[in-house]
C-alpha cells in the first residue's frame, strides 16, 4: 500500500519483460527535504510524512532518475515514446502552487467518497437538479446503484440508493427528454437490463427491458445512443458469455421495442459508442477479449454491419470512444488486459487508422479520457488492477502519447470516470475498486 502526503512525489521505473515505463507513485511534487541516499524513500519537510510502496507481485520497482523508454507499435512500424522522469511535471513547473500550468501532472492523495461495497461501474454525469454544472457520480456496486451529488468543490452527498441487485455496467443519458440524466444498468448475475428514470422527485424504476433469446443472457456492458435517429436515445448491451449484442430502440411516447439480438462472436469486452465511420451516426466498438482487435459495428437498415476491425494490443478489455485529437472525428482507445498495454487509433473521414500500442503496466482493466494536465488535449487514464495504480498517458505533440506515469490508488482499481469534480478546470479521476472493501476514491488535481 502507498502512504503519501501532499508535499512529495516518488518516481520509480517499472520493469517487466525488458521494458521500462515511468512510474509516479503519490504525485504531488517534492518541495525540499527529499531523500537522495538511494533507499527508495522520500520525505517532505512541510508535512513530515513519508511515502513508501510495495511492488505488485511479479513486478520489480527500482529507483531511477534517468529517462524511461517504452516500445510503441503502430501498424507494422515501430517507434519509441519517451519521458524524462526528472521533468515529468514539465520544466519549471511545480505542484501545489495553485496555477494549473499546461503540462503539469499533480494529484492530492486519494480521498474515499464511497466505501464498503465492491464497485463494478462508474459514471460521471450531471444527474441531480442543481444550478451550475457540478459533476455527480453514479456507482454500480454489489447490491445496486448509488447516486452521489457533487457540490462542485470535490465533495459529495448521497442523493439516491437504488436497490437493483448487483450491477455489472452503467450508462447515463437523458432518455425521456426532460433534461435530467436517466440510468440504464446491466445486471449480469440476474440476466437483466433495467431503466431508472430521473425526475425532480427522484429516481423511479420504469421497467426491465425484455430479452427474446434463450438461455437468459448475462449482460456485461451497456451504452446509450440514438441509433435510428428517431424517438430519442436507444439502449445497447453486450452479453460477454454468449457473444451477443442486444439493441432496444425507443418507441414514440417512451418505452422500448423488443430487442434486436445478433451474434457477434469472439469474447466481447466493455463496449463504446461514437461516430467512428467518419460520420455523426453512432457505431458500436466491441473489443475482443480473446484476441487483438476491436470490431466496429454500424447500425444499418435495422441491423448491424461490421464496418471495420482495428488491430490493438493483446486482450482488449475495454474501449473508450471520443475525439482525442480535436479534429471533430471520434477515435478509440483500449485497455489491453492480456498485453499490459493501452492502444490508440485515430479516426478519419475514410475510417480508423492503425493503432499505436503503449506500455501501461500489469492487468489493465478500464480506460477513460479527459484533459488531465490543462493543455487542451485529451489524455488517457488506464486502471491497473493488480498494481494498485492508474497509468496516466499525457498527450504530446502530433497525437502521440507520452510514456505512462503511475499514480497509486486503493487496492484493485477497476472502473474509471474523469471530470472536473472540484471546479479548478482540471480533470480529476474517480476510481472504483472491486477488491477488499471496494468503494470509490477520488484523485483530485492539486495544481
Amino acid at each position: 500500500m502507498l502512504v503519501s502526503n501532499l508535499g512529495c512525489r516518488i518516481v520509480w521505473a517499472w520493469r517487466r519483460g525488458g521494458l521500462a515505463s515511468a512510474v509516479a507513485l503519490g504525485l504531488a511534487g517534492c518541495h525540499g527535504g527529499s531523500d537522495s541516499d538511494g533507499d527508495g524513500s522520500s520525505s517532505s519537510e512541510a508535512s513530515g510524512g513519508t511515502a513508501t510502496s510495495e511492488p505488485a507481485e511479479g513486478t520489480t520497482l527500482t529507483e531511477t532518475s534517468t529517462a524511461a523508454t517504452s516500445t510503441t507499435t503502430t501498424g507494422t512500424s515501430t517507434g519509441t515514446s519517451t519521458l524524462d522522469t526528472d521533468a515529468s511535471t514539465g520544466s519549471g513547473l511545480q505542484c501545489s502552487d495553485g496555477r494549473g500550468d499546461a503540462g503539469e501532472l499533480c494529484f492530492a492523495p486519494p480521498v474515499d467518497v464511497f466505501v464498503g461495497l465492491p464497485v463494478a461501474a462508474l459514471v460521471a454525469a450531471t444527474v441531480a437538479p442543481k444550478q451550475g454544472a457540478a459533476q455527480d457520480l453514479v456507482i454500480g456496486h454489489g447490491t445496486g446503484i448509488a447516486v452521489l451529488a457533487g457540490d462542485g468543490s470535490g465533495g459529495f452527498e448521497n442523493l439516491a440508493e437504488l436497490d437493483t441487485g448487483s450491477v455489472a455496467a452503467l450508462a447515463v443519458a437523458d432518455l425521456d427528454g426532460d433534461g435530467l440524466g436517466d440510468i440504464a444498468a446491466a445486471h449480469g448475475d440476474s440476466g437483466r437490463v433495467s431503466i431508472a428514470y430521473n425526475d425532480p422527485g427522484g429516481f423511479a424504476f420504469a421497467q426491465d427491458l425484455p430479452f427474446d433469446v434463450e438461455p437468459t443472457p448475462s449482460p456485461s456492458s451497456i451504452a446509450i445512443a440514438d441509433f435510428d435517429g428517431v424517438d430519442g436515445p436507444d439502449v445497447v448491451a453486450v452479453d460477454e458469455s454468449a457473444a451477443q449484442l442486444h439493441l432496444w430502440l425507443q418507441e414514440p411516447g417512451g418505452g422500448f421495442a423488443a430487442p434486436l439480438s445478433i451474434a457477434i462472436g469472439g469474447n466481447p469486452g466493455e463496449i463504446g459508442v461514437g461516430g467512428l465511420g467518419g460520420s455523426d451516426a453512432p457505431d458500436v466498438a466491441v473489443p475482443n477479449l480473446g484476441g487483438t482487435s476491436v470490431a466496429v459495428l454500424l447500425f444499418n437498415a435495422g441491423s448491424f454491419d461490421i464496418a471495420d476491425s482495428v488491430l490493438v494490443g493483446d486482450g482488449p478489455r475495454a474501449v473508450a470512444v471520443t475525439d482525442l485529437d480535436g479534429d471533430g472525428l471520434d477515435d478509440l482507445a483500449t485497455a489491453d488486459g492480456a498485453g499490459d498495454s493501452a492502444s490508440v487509433a485515430f479516426g478519419g473521414a475514410a475510417g480508423i487508422g492503425n493503432a499505436a500500442i503503449y506500455v501501461a503496466g500489469p492487468q489493465p482493466r478500464a480506460v477513460a479520457t479527459g484533459d488531465i494536465d490543462n493543455d487542451g488535449r485529451a489524455d488517457l487514464v488506464v486502471s491497473l488492477q493488480s498494481a494498485n495504480a492508474v497509468a496516466i498517458f499525457l498527450q504530446g505533440d502530433g497525437g502521440a502519447f507520452l510514456s505512462a506515469q503511475w499514480v497509486a490508488t486503493p487496492p484493485g482499481p477497476g472502473a474509471l470516470a474523469i471530470a472536473d469534480f472540484n471546479g479548478d478546470g482540471l480533470g480529476d479521476v474517480a476510481v472504483g475498486s472491486a477488491a477488499g472493501q471496494g468503494g470509490v476514491s477520488l484523485l483530485l488535481s492539486d495544481p
